[in-house]
């Protein structure tokens, strides 16, 4: 269970909370299950999100149901999948009763020295113009980190989104 809380004359003295007026619950909660022993799977998650968020003036803002499959294999690899089955949003004043996603990701830790991601989102977006609309897109990213000493290492990545509108 979280509650959040921010007052529309909040102000951060560094700036690092864009986002005032609003008032946020939510709850998590899942299930864990474990395989019988020697299986290629050691976890398998099931795990909800759900909640809204309220503005000061007591205006719902958002409504979400967030449902989320995480598996997690021997040799330091996870694989998820997941939505967001429920999101309805409000936006200068603009109501959007149905704005799904899908939600994929894969990490893995081969070796010491290696570690690599990718993530995958794709469905319904608002559109963020001065007269919102409702919106189709995708954000997949791309990394990779080498680690080649205890001192020494690089990250590699790679990012793109993509929003068009659905008029």
């Amino acid at each position: 269970l979280a509650y959040e809380d921010r007052s529309p004359l909040f102000q951060a003295q560094n700036g690092f909370i864009p986002r005032t007026n609003k008032r946020v619950l939510s709850v998590t909660y899942g299930r864990k299950y474990y395989p019988e022993e020697g299986s290629a799977l050691y976890r398998f998650d099931i795990e909800a999100l759900t909640g809204f968020q309220l503005n000061y003036d007591g205006i719902r803002k958002e409504r979400f149901f967030v449902l989320n499959t995480r598996a997690h294999f021997r040799g330091q690899i996870t694989a998820q999948l997941g939505g967001i089955l429920l999101n309805q949003e409000r936006f200068h004043g603009v109501y959007f009763p149905n704005l799904p996603r899908f939600l994929a990701s894969v990490s893995a830790n081969p070796v010491s020295f290696l570690s690599c991601e990718i993530n995958i989102e794709g469905g319904n977006f608002v559109y963020r113009e001065s007269v919102p609309e409702l919106g189709y897109g995708h954000n997949v990213s791309l990394s990779a980190d080498v680690k080649f000493t205890d001192r020494f290492r690089t990250t590699m990545s790679y990012n793109r989104a993509r929003l068009a509108s659905h008029m």
